[in-house]
């Protein structure tokens, strides 16, 4: 049987240890129908962006996307590190959104919500650009 990590902590000179839980990561295809996210605020530099993913492995208790994860129905604690939706053929809607006679090309920012590139990628190369 395969023993599980152990990890020391040492606060104010406790020493404790603490038997280290995988945590398994989920990964669900997104169903948006769109690509692109347009936003119109004054304080940042760019009014498009591409988000790959939503939630993060990389789980940074300051990250402004966590909130993201409610309009799911998710929580924006443990469901947003762990429980990633991700949009497999990104590249359709966006040849489809940028081929509309009504779009104009800009600077579009990717990435901006969750990191760009998220730790499972490594084992499951999913994303596919065509």
């Amino acid at each position: 049987m395969k023993k599980k990590p152990r990890i020391s902590v040492i606060i104010a000179g406790l020493d404790k240890k603490f038997k280290c839980k995988k945590i398994n990561t989920a990964l669900t295809k997104d169903k948006s129908k769109t690509i692109i996210v347009y936003n119109t605020s004054p304080d940042i530099s760019f009014d498009r962006s591409i988000n790959p993913y939503r939630g993060s492995e990389h789980g940074c208790i300051y990250c402004f996307a966590r909130p993201t994860h409610t309009i799911l129905g998710l929580s924006s604690g443990l469901n947003f590190k762990t429980q990633l939706f991700y949009k497999p053929e990104a590249a359709k809607p966006f040849k489809k959104e940028s081929n509309e006679k009504s779009y104009t090309f800009r600077t579009i920012s990717t990435g901006t919500n969750t990191g760009l590139h998220q730790p499972p990628e490594k084992t499951a190369p999913y994303q596919k650009c065509s």
